[in-house]
């Protein structure tokens, strides 16, 4: 089934796209001041199309300031730190000095192979999720048939080897064993995605080089909780995420999880307002083996409130979890503790990025502790302009570190999957509560 596309283009921005029909029979559609969006559940939802989403100058040249790269390599110092690996350093910290969140010959050797004018950032091809869908699943195919016969034969040998040690494992070593698994499925399934989009078609997952920025201050967020030192009971650490498109941030955000904290109980709701998308993020989530922890939820603006749609989720979730929290006693505090949440990402029409945000505040679930990033504030930085001033107002009021509501910070870098067009994260920590009469 073909993904439909609605092309909006302001009054003032030139020529037509170009039509490019490729040998598969699917087209193309670029071009240098696109508005995109998808088919499917109306404009201004979460996920789907990005809710409009302008490309900057191609000729703009990427750079940081010194103060944006030293945030940048001071994230990448603490995954460091925490992962026992040797940092990714920038190219240089010095002001105005040119330097990549993540730079490696691979991304440069894909780059090179992909037709920039047909397939690079803003062109977009119908079905380019299905096909990005059977790529994952050709190169799982190929991965699992290239065992050779010998290694097939000793299987079942070491299947029950294994079986054997992980009976007289100690439970916290089974649950590590576990996560180790499922990580490495999902870091499968995140390279193949990036791999596909680097080498044959650019689309909008976060990408690897945000993810490395990103991943770090998801651990951040579960040091941090108050549920991140349970095994399995206290109230489920809970991220959302609001923009599912196919699932790689959903991949990225639980495979940073459960790598980080392997004990931890979580669950991560994504949401999105393409049924087609979800039903291809649902194949490579259960593909990266983490169906467990992640829920995909369609919703319809039109008719829904979010706020209620991931209440009810969660405390539906949290009554099949046998704990041992009251529910029922009339107290409004468990309940309004349970939906709270930890870790919230997002990533889908810009125009309702602060409103959400705010919608979420008022319900109570934004509040102290929460950690909250938003995507590709640079290159909507019109669309995004009053959000950034509302979480830096947070940060401002009070006028010092005592009395202020977060903190909050911008880390610039490129765009997914491109060379040089610049893009930027906005990494949100909530201090307190926000007052009721500022939302």
């Amino acid at each position: 089934m073909s993904t439909s596309l609605t092309i909006n283009f302001a009054e003032d921005l030139g020529p037509s796209p170009k039509i490019v029909h490729t040998p598969s029979g699917g087209d193309l559609v670029s071009h240098s001041n696109l508005f995109y969006e998808s088919g499917g559940g109306g404009g201004g939802g979460c996920g789907g199309g990005r809710g409009g989403i302008p490309a900057p100058d191609r000729n703009d040249e990427w750079g940081r300031s010194g103060e944006a790269a030293e945030k940048a390599e001071a994230f990448a110092e603490e995954a460091a730190s925490q992962h026992g690996k040797r940092s990714r350093r920038s190219s240089g910290g010095s002001s105005g000095s040119t330097s990549n969140m993540m730079t490696d010959r691979l991304t440069q050797a894909l780059l090179s192979r992909r037709d920039a004018n047909n397939h690079g950032a803003w062109t977009f091809r119908r079905d380019a999720e299905r096909d990005l869908l059977q790529h994952v699943e050709n190169g799982l195919s190929i991965s699992s048939s290239s065992s050779s016969p010998s290694s097939r034969s000793q299987q079942p040998a070491a299947q029950s080897s294994s079986s054997s040690s992980q009976s007289s494992q100690s439970p916290s070593a089974r649950r590590e064993a576990l996560a180790e698994s499922e990580c490495a499925a999902a870091s499968s399934i995140l390279r193949s995605v990036d791999v596909y989009c680097l080498g044959k078609q650019w689309m909008y997952h976060v990408g690897h080089e945000k993810g490395e920025v990103i991943g770090p201050f998801v651990e951040k967020c579960v040091r941090s909780s108050s549920s991140s030192s349970s095994s399995g009971g206290g109230r489920p650490f809970v991220a959302v995420e609001l923009g599912t498109y196919c699932g790689y941030s959903a991949i990225l955000i639980a495979r940073t999880v459960r790598k980080c904290a392997p004990s931890l109980n979580f669950k991560l709701y994504s949401i999105d307002i393409n049924r087609e998308y979800l039903e291809v993020a649902r194949e490579l989530v259960r593909m990266a083996k983490l169906e467990h922890y992640v829920t995909l939820i369609e919703f319809d603006p039109r008719s829904e409130k979010l706020s209620e749609v991931l209440t009810e989720r969660i405390a539906a979730d949290n009554n099949d979890d046998d704990d041992d929290d009251d529910d029922g006693d009339g107290d409004g505090e468990p309940e309004a503790e349970a939906s709270k949440i930890d870790f919230l990402f997002l990533d889908h029409a810009k125009d309702r990025y602060l409103s959400d945000l705010n919608e979420l505040e008022r319900a109570d679930m934004i509040g102290r502790g929460s950690h909250v990033v938003a995507d590709n504030v640079v290159v909507n930085s019109k669309e995004l302009g009053g959000y950034r001033e509302y979480v830096g107002g947070l940060a401002r009021d009070g006028g010092d570190a005592v009395d202020k509501i977060a903190e909050t910070d911008m880390i610039e870098g490129r765009l997914e999957y491109t060379e040089n067009l610049k893009d930027g994260i906005e990494f949100t920590v909530y201090l307190k509560d926000p007052p009721r009469g500022q939302i």
